[in-house]
């Protein structure tokens, strides 16, 4: 397994243009991977700003790893076929920047718009139904374009509060079988497990073969550290099990900050000294402590 770092834990400190420093920022905590949003020139396939942001990962020798998030007007679960259809070519963009870029990851809650709105109508289970199956019908145009540049599409399960289409393993596999697509793949997060798996074992073993990342952080997005209440040692244990060589990212949100927290719903910041270098020192030690509780030390 490889260990890497969110480039949410940085908060407002984050710049594309800062991108080279918060590389190697990332590089002194011991992380090998960077997971970040992919910038416009990505998306809107802008050569000379892909050409140097591939310089930059050349330079630092971090691998990127890219989050994603819909633009308003689309949404591959939407009862609006335009919704849907925006959001298909914007997710197929996206691959291909990435692809461009020499990126093989994407991932996130890439099969339909994030957060959820929940104010708008009372939801059913056949709303659930009937957004899944959209949603799949969408992700089915998607999957060839991943497959033929060997990008890999991570869907994030994520808890009841901020989606209703998947919040388990079981929902994630059930989901990928109906795709049918090899490079379709999920990524299970501690933070929402804890809220919506009965055991964190059990779910991962429950997506052995579809697990294509994996996010670690404590039920408060602090980073992992010893507490009573998550085994990390056993989570590394049923990892380790099904074969899983994939990327284990520490993604905590350690500040409350804009935009960015009110999705997150972080109303107080969660980490005794905001500044930069506490952080960095705090990340430092729960990236060793991980790969020691997942037995890589």
């Amino acid at each position: 397994m490889k260990y890497g770092v969110h480039f949410g834990y940085w908060g407002n400190d984050f710049s594309y243009v800062m991108l080279r420093e918060h590389l190697q920022q990332a590089i002194s905590v011991g992380a090998e991977t960077f997971e970040m949003l992919p910038p416009d020139g990505v998306l809107y396939d802008r050569p000379d700003e892909i050409r140097e942001l591939r310089k930059i990962t050349d330079d630092c020798g971090v691998e990127l790893l890219f989050a994603f998030r819909y633009a308003d007007g689309c949404d591959m679960a939407s009862p609006d076929p335009q919704l849907r259809e925006n959001a298909t070519r914007y997710l197929q963009r996206a691959v291909r920047g990435i692809a461009r870029l020499g990126g093989r990851e994407l991932g996130g809650i890439i099969y339909t718009k994030w957060p959820a709105r929940y104010d708008d109508a009372c939801l059913s289970k056949e709303d659930k139904r009937v957004g899944t199956a959209y949603s799949i019908e969408c992700m089915r145009k998607v999957a060839p374009i991943a497959e033929d540049l060997g990008v890999t599409l991570n869907m994030e399960v994520v808890n009841r509060f901020e989606h209703y289409i998947l919040n388990t393993a079981e929902e994630g596999v059930a989901y990928c079988r109906q795709v049918e697509s090899p490079n379709l793949k999920l990524l299970l997060d501690t933070f929402h497990m804890n809220i919506e798996e009965d055991s964190f074992v059990d779910a991962i073993h429950t997506a052995k073969g579809q697990l294509g990342h994996f996010h670690v952080n404590e039920p408060n997005r602090k980073v992992p550290y010893h507490t009573e209440r998550i085994n990390w040692r056993s989570i590394g244990e049923a990892l380790r099990s099904i074969g899983y060589d994939g990327t284990v990212t520490i993604e905590s949100f350690p500040l409350s900050l804009g935009q960015a927290s009110h999705r997150t719903r972080i109303w107080r910041d969660v980490i005794e000294d905001p500044s930069l270098g506490y952080r960095l020192d705090r990340l430092k030690e729960s990236l060793e402590y991980i790969r020691a509780q997942f037995g890589e030390n």
